[in-house]
């Protein structure tokens, strides 16, 4: 009887099991699914039934890298890690092998799947909708197995260097288009504002004067700046009324040019209408700058007549000659008279003004000439009570 006993109290204690608060129990009965254990001590019974734990804890499955093909043909490595945990632990047991295994085989299909759907924008901007795209399709691949798949993370997109180029390109490409129109967007505000101010100051008498006076005294806080700037004529008068007691008037100005040939020519001109003729030759040579206009002869008198002469040098002295280019006046050049035929009873002075224009522009047609740079040209008259004062002034201005 005592060894009964003993023998029976060895069978509890090895029959009795302990399962964990995180752990579920699942029971065969010869080999047969029986019941699902509670957490606490559970009796097994020994050769009829067998005990296997199963943890119902939230468990995270690192998805190993995976390389796929997004929908429009660009390489990617991507992973991920998807938490799950048993739901029901019969069906995770009696319905898989090892649905650990199973999970992780899964998740790398699902993810390759997924990501050859949709764009490279589409992946890396819709992030969060991509995971809950595949959480859904594991979800509902493992609901048979007893798994709840509770989330998934992309953890890692990788693309090629290549790509990575042509998106720093795309993207720098985006900036400078927010940098072009958002400069744009300020250049309209301050065209908006300087038009206001505009009105403001064109409205009101003198503001603009002020505007300027307040302008200058900013610029010359600094004693190394020279400032050179446009005074209203007005202002000017006011300045020289009150200053010197003189009312003046100040012209329109215009810039005004000359110009001159590089190498000496010789200009040839004919009148020759009916009952009339005249013949000029000139030579039209360079002269240093500075030197203006200046006319010589070096025609013999048994081929012109003395008076002949001096009737074309007048003609050369009175008009002034305009140039090829521009039609300003020319100067420094030298115009000396070479040559000249006239006829003895058909031969009038207004003949040889007509050849001697046509000989300088003739001349002028065949030079080589150039424009010289603008110089300032006026004319200032004085009460004789102020003509002192203005030829220092002009003398002081050098």
């Amino acid at each position: 009887m005592g060894v009964l006993i003993f023998l029976i109290i060895i069978v509890l204690m090895t029959s009795v099991r302990q399962i964990n608060q995180y752990e579920r129990g699942i029971l065969f009965t010869c080999g047969k699914f029986s019941r699902v254990l509670e957490p606490g001590w559970r009796l097994v019974l020994p050769i009829f039934q067998f005990f296997k734990k199963v943890d119902i804890r939230t468990k995270a499955v690192d998805v190993p890298e995976q390389e796929a093909i997004t929908k429009d043909n660009v390489s990617v490595k991507i992973n991920a890690v998807v938490y799950y945990r048993v739901n029901d632990p019969g069906k995770a047991i009696c319905e898989v092998e090892d649905f650990y295994y199973a999970v992780s085989q899964l998740a790398q299909t699902t993810m390759r799947n997924i990501v050859g759907s949709v764009t490279l924008d589409e992946l890396l901007s819709e992030r969060e909708k991509i995971s809950t795209d595949i959480c859904s399709v594991i979800d509902k691949a493992t609901d048979a197995w007893g798994i709840k798949v509770e989330n998934v993370e992309l953890k890692d997109v990788s693309l090629p260097e290549e790509m990575k180029r042509v998106i720093a390109k795309v993207a720098e490409a985006e900036r400078e288009k927010a940098a072009v129109i958002t400069k744009a967007a300020g250049e309209v505000e301050a065209a908006n504002n300087l038009a206001e101010a505009a009105n403001i100051m064109g409205s009101t008498p003198g503001a603009l004067h002020l505007r300027t006076l307040a302008t200058l005294n900013d610029l010359s806080s600094d004693q190394s700046n020279t400032v050179i700037f446009a005074i209203p004529i007005e202002v000017l008068k006011a300045l020289i009324l009150e200053r010197f007691d003189l009312d003046v008037t100040i012209d329109g100005g215009r810039v005004s040019y000359r110009e001159t040939i590089t190498d000496t020519i010789e200009g040839v001109g004919h009148f020759e209408p009916l009952r009339h003729y005249a013949e000029v030759h000139l030579i039209l040579s360079p002269l240093p700058r500075g030197s203006g206009l200046q006319f010589d002869s070096i025609c013999s008198e048994d081929v012109l007549d003395r008076n002949w002469q001096r009737l074309i040098l007048t003609h050369l002295e009175e008009k002034t000659h305009l140039g090829v280019l521009t039609g300003a006046p020319i100067t420094d050049l030298r115009i000396t008279l070479a040559a000249g035929r006239a006829h003895l009873k058909h031969t009038e002075g207004g003949d040889f003004r007509q050849a001697t224009y046509r000989a300088v522009r003739q001349g002028l047609m065949q030079a080589q000439s150039i424009l010289l740079e603008p110089f300032y040209h006026f004319r200032l008259t004085v009460p004789a009570a102020q003509l002192g004062r203005a030829i220092n002034d002009l003398r002081a201005m050098g």
